[in-house]
């Protein structure tokens, strides 16, 4: 909508254990640039390695792709719900 939102904390000041969970919205441009954000990748690499809800949408997936192995990433269709639960 390009509305503009106050930011509270900036990634490099504020660690992702101090957050219950983290979501990031869509949209190609803003994944892109936070995929090449060192301290993003580590924002959600932290967040995942002490159990927080991550959650992001569309191409932000790759966000947890960028954050090494061990991470699963799948949609929330029931076919890939299954196949997830095969691997």
């Amino acid at each position: 909508s390009g509305q503009q939102v106050p930011v509270d904390f900036a990634l490099q000041t504020m660690p992702s254990v101090m957050f219950d969970g983290v979501l990031v919205p869509g949209g190609a441009a803003c994944a892109q640039a936070l995929q090449r954000n060192p301290d993003a990748v580590l924002f959600v690499q932290e967040a995942w390695r002490h159990g927080k809800a991550i959650c992001l949408i569309g191409e932000a997936g790759g966000l947890l792709q960028a954050s090494g192995p061990g991470l699963i990433v799948g949609r929330s269709d029931p076919g890939t719900r299954g196949q997830m639960a095969q691997d």
